[in-house]
């Protein structure tokens, strides 16, 4: 019986570093590594099916090749040939398409190695965190972002636009082990909101008016031991200034639906009973103006003198190396679309990624990917809504097949992934896969046969980082505990990328329309896991009783959601926890196996100013679908 380390990748920030216990050559039982500073004591619901995830009759078990939706099993030789005589008939139009799926180091870098030896075009999804990132790295957090490992030293934490009880349990679970109080601010009214001391609930996309509302109260009343904050005196007396000229307290209470007294209540509270942070979670980024929400919201927290905790990925010369010297910037994932229908790419790849489901507007994601001369190979463990439009699908393993480091975006400590069990079936890594690729190739560059070992090594000897300790805890800390010492920006310079003040827009809502909201859900991490989850009510749509009462719907009735982008048939449920003038579908299913997707809705137009996507800024309608038919 042998025991391994085993760190998860599915794309989850938590990263759980886990102990995998191997008999015979085959997984028999995965367990929490209770030693680490996060993620000991559990696994989260979807952890908790690894074994079903790993051994899955639906996984992939051979290549693939067709076209038409229908495939025929080919063998690796047979398909490396089909990927080279596409490739080498298509010099110069040769693009490649990755996400989070995988958050291994070396599946997520090294095959962008043996992309750039193509000068393949370079295509990254990260659409929820994208507008944040901007905001927060304009102003200067990136140096104060908050270290879980100082949690202990909290007394209050706000949990604003996310839902840790489904999304990052172990960050639940250290607020509760430390007892801070809870202030959860959120439109929906999530299992975190039941379990918090404190909640507001804005209506959805009016974070930033009570943001500023509050700064605002903050600014121009006294307060007993007013903090210091991280902002400089003369930014902070041109953010009062900017305040009183343009937020009026009284439109901000009829905006957002939180009075005036709420607001300065529960700053009070923030005062009393510091210290504490906030957590920015995703769900304030998935709007047109996700960007300036977040400006507001971590603008607030810096005039209190509150830390951030959020996510974000650190490159350094690891990382750089891993893909070959250099991190290209990616294109703008919506471009690559109109790239495919003007000609410009004729060869895609899609690894870490299944953007019929994830990327927004997947009627044109599908249209693209059906474009007559375009070749699209894809990677992955099961049959997903993109494999359906591949010509060229290539089995990958799971993380418990292969060896690969992680490195999460939200606690501070580098882990190895030990390979478990051999690889299943006929399944490669995404490593082994584009080594061969670069020997169909004949491409002659020795680092693009580096072996994972070799990468591992080069990782480390590049980063400092003690292998030793590494193989021998699973975890390492790739950054010390800091704490940044230059203030916050609130204005940026002008005639920069960014707008110098803040943005106050609101957005309109056309007649008769609900805002879609379409928030991640417990057993899936974005699309993944949908295949083997049980608990994922299908074609599902979520109102309150009180908009159910007004379209004469209740729960049960079917009903047809649509909009000038897509429409879906959908069974109506009444959640009370959804606010008024919203719909709710939970991201991310198959359409293929669900019969819809929040994504046939959404729009891909990038977001103003800080070039996110809005999905939260996506508007519906439904009707009864007794009362169409009569109709007709």
């Amino acid at each position: 019986m042998a025991h391994v380390w085993s760190t998860c990748s599915t794309g989850c920030f938590d990263a759980c570093l886990m102990e995998s216990v191997v008999q015979r050559k085959e997984l028999k039982e995965i367990n929490p590594c209770e030693e680490h500073p996060i993620t000991s004591g559990l696994l989260c619901p979807k952890g908790n099916k690894f074994l079903k995830y790993l051994y899955h009759p639906y996984r992939i078990k051979s290549p693939m090749a067709g076209a038409g939706f229908r495939w025929e099993p080919v063998d690796w030789s047979q398909a490396l040939g089909r990927v080279s005589l596409a490739v080498e008939e298509n010099p110069g139009k040769i693009a490649f398409l990755t996400g989070r799926g995988n958050r291994g180091l070396l599946s997520t870098l090294f095959p962008e190695r043996i992309m750039g030896a193509l000068n393949a075009y370079p295509f990254r999804s990260g659409f929820c965190r994208g507008n944040g990132e901007k905001a927060l790295d304009a102003m200067g957090w990136t140096d104060r972002q908050m270290d879980p490992r100082r949690i202990g030293e909290m007394k209050q934490v706000v949990f604003w636009g996310t839902n840790p009880k489904w999304s990052s349990l172990h960050h639940w679970f250290l607020v509760l082990k430390h007892k801070l109080r809870i202030l959860s601010i959120d439109p929906l009214k999530t299992v975190t909101l039941k379990d918090s001391d404190d909640i507001l609930r804005p209506r959805p996309g009016t974070d930033h008016f009570l943001a500023w509302a509050m700064a605002r109260i903050f600014l121009e009343e006294s307060w007993e031991d007013e903090p210091e904050g991280f902002v400089h005196a003369e930014e902070r007396e041109r953010l009062k200034s900017w305040l009183l000229e343009r937020v009026s307290l009284e439109e901000a209470a009829e905006i957002t639906g939180i009075s005036q007294e709420s607001m300065r209540r529960t700053l009070l509270g923030l005062l009393r009973n510091g210290p504490g942070y906030f957590v920015l979670g995703a769900g304030l980024q998935r709007y047109n103006h996700g960007g300036e929400t977040i400006r507001a919201v971590a603008s607030l927290a810096a005039l209190i003198g509150y830390d951030l905790s959020y996510q974000r990925d650190e490159e350094g010369e690891g990382e750089r190396y891993l893909a070959g010297g250099t991190l290209r910037e990616g294109y703008p994932t919506h471009e690559l679309f109109r790239w495919i229908d003007e000609g410009k790419v004729k060869v895609l790849f899609v690894f870490n990624a299944n953007p019929v489901s994830t990327h927004p507007d997947s009627n044109t994601v599908k249209a693209a990917l059906m474009k007559e001369g375009l070749t699209v190979i894809v990677s992955d463990l099961f049959f997903t809504d993109t494999t359906k439009f591949a010509h060229l699908i290539l089995p990958s393993t799971s993380f418990f097949e292969h060896s690969d480091l992680v490195k999460s975006p939200w606690h501070p400590f580098l882990q190895i992934n030990q390979r478990a069990v051999e690889p299943l079936h006929l399944s490669r890594s995404l490593t082994d896969q584009f080594r061969e690729i670069a020997k169909a190739l004949k491409l002659e560059d020795p680092s693009l046969q580096e072996s994972d070992e070799e990468l591992i090594s080069g990782y480390l000897s590049r980063t400092g980082l003690d292998r030793e300790e590494l193989m021998r805890e699973g975890f390492v800390p790739f950054r010390k505990e800091r704490v940044g010492e230059e203030p916050i920006t609130l204005f940026f310079p002008p005639e920069g990328e960014l707008p110098e003040e803040p943005l106050l827009d609101c957005e309109v809502v056309p007649e008769g329309a609900y805002r879609l909201i379409s928030p991640g859900h417990r057993d899936l991490v974005s699309s993944q896991f949908f295949k083997i989850t049980t608990n994922f009510l299908p074609d599902r749509v979520f109102v309150n009783a009180e908009e159910a009462r007004k379209a004469d719907l209740k729960s049960g009735d079917r009903v047809r959601v649509f909009n000038q982008r897509g429409a879906a048939e959908m069974t109506l449920e009444v959640k009370n926890e959804v606010p008024s003038g919203a719909i709710l579908i939970y991201k991310a299913p198959w359409e293929s196996q669900a019969g819809y997707s929040p994504n046939l809705f959404t729009d891909d137009t990038p977001s103003t100013a800080y070039k996110g996507t809005g999905f939260y800024s996506t508007f519906v309608w439904f009707e009864k679908l007794e009362e169409r038919a009569g109709a007709s």
